[in-house]
């Protein structure tokens, strides 16, 4: 027994000694460096980090994916600026890279969220103008041919470049004066994108050529109601119906223009008329009951919010006019009352 422990004596020794030697002994000195990532590496587990985004990853998951590939964020960071560099030095569009940046910054990842939201609207930008680079190259601006411009606009708004379309149409008019089509496109383009002078006067062109077009009338009423000039949008309505009468978006539009002026009563016979040619109209039976209601006729609103509903049961406008039309009614039945209890009283 003794001499086992003597034996255990000596070897623990033994190894305390190789310990104090250096042997066996860890210090800091000793871990080798993290080895550093390859551009190549930085850039698979980036695109990985942003699939995983997309897909849904927390704050947490994020996190976790960067340490369990020992990815330094700091040394991530000087990466994705020299990678976002080429990105946007290149001729190349990057719209879905540049969606998943934007989402990777709504993710709350600090500082590297930042930058790639940053990223994300560049490209955005970039890519804006490799497709307007690559418009104006591709059209061949020396073309006299206006039915050419025309249809290069149609293609061109079909896939909503309506700034490209814009410029192909006055292309098209510039060649053309006459061309009624092209002005009519024009002006609903420079409508859409917010143009609405400009668009007046593109409409005011078209029905100069053919003053029949009740569509160039109901879209320039719609057009003058943006810029809040009622008057000249109910004469537009007006010529609208009387071309095409049965047109009832114009009658429900010329209603609501003339309740905007307080012309009460002709905007519900407007309304009446829409809801001739369309019964199922749910806008035009909620807008009749507005135009009852201020004319007093509270029952009759209450009764067309209904008609709305009963159209549409999630109309939440209907229902939130017909529970005050229903207690405006309730208040007048009240002061009807006490009315009469006075005059009965007056007469005691």
């Amino acid at each position: 027994m003794l001499r086992r422990f003597i034996k255990w004596l000596k070897s623990f020794f033994r190894s305390l000694f190789s310990m104090q030697n250096g042997k066996n002994y860890r210090s800091e000195d000793n871990i080798k460096p993290r080895a550093k990532l390859t551009d190549t590496e930085y850039e698979s587990f980036f695109i990985q980090l942003l699939n995983g985004v997309n897909d849904g990853w927390s704050q947490v998951k994020v996190r976790g994916f960067l340490d369990n590939n020992n990815i330094i964020q700091a040394d991530l960071l000087v990466w994705l600026r020299g990678f976002s560099d080429k990105l946007l030095a290149a001729d190349v569009e990057n719209d879905e890279l540049a969606l998943r940046m934007l989402k990777l910054g709504k993710a709350n990842m600090g500082e590297l969220g930042e930058l790639a939201s940053s990223i994300g609207i560049r490209l955005q930008k970039r890519g804006q103008e490799i497709v307007s680079n690559n418009t104006h190259s591709s059209l061949n601006l020396e073309s006299e041919d206006a039915e050419s411009w025309f249809q290069k606009g149609l293609d061109k708004n079909r896939v909503g470049d309506l700034e490209t379309a814009v410029i192909c149409w006055q292309k098209a008019v510039n060649i053309k004066p006459d061309y009624h089509n092209a002005w009519y496109q024009l002006a609903y383009a420079l409508s859409d994108l917010g143009k609405q002078e400009e668009a007046i006067l593109a409409y005011e062109q078209a029905l100069a050529i053919q003053p029949g077009d009740y569509q160039a009338w109901y879209n320039k009423g719609n057009t003058l109601i943006d810029l809040l000039k009622f008057d000249e949008a109910v004469i537009c309505f007006q010529k609208t119906v009387e071309i095409q009468p049965d047109f009832y978006h114009a009658w429900n539009n010329l209603g609501s223009t003339l309740g905007c002026l307080e012309k009460l009563e002709e905007a519900f016979t407007a309304y009446n008329q829409a809801i001739e040619l369309q019964p199922n109209d749910y806008q035009a039976w909620k807008n009749r009951g507005l135009a009852l209601e201020k004319l007093g006729r509270l029952e009759e609103a209450f009764a067309s919010y209904d008609q709305a509903i009963q159209i549409k049961p999630d109309y939440l406008d209907a229902s939130k006019y017909k529970e005050l039309a229903l207690r405006n009614l309730e208040k007048q039945k009240q002061a009807a009352m006490s009315s009469n209890k006075l005059t009965v009283i007056k007469r005691e």
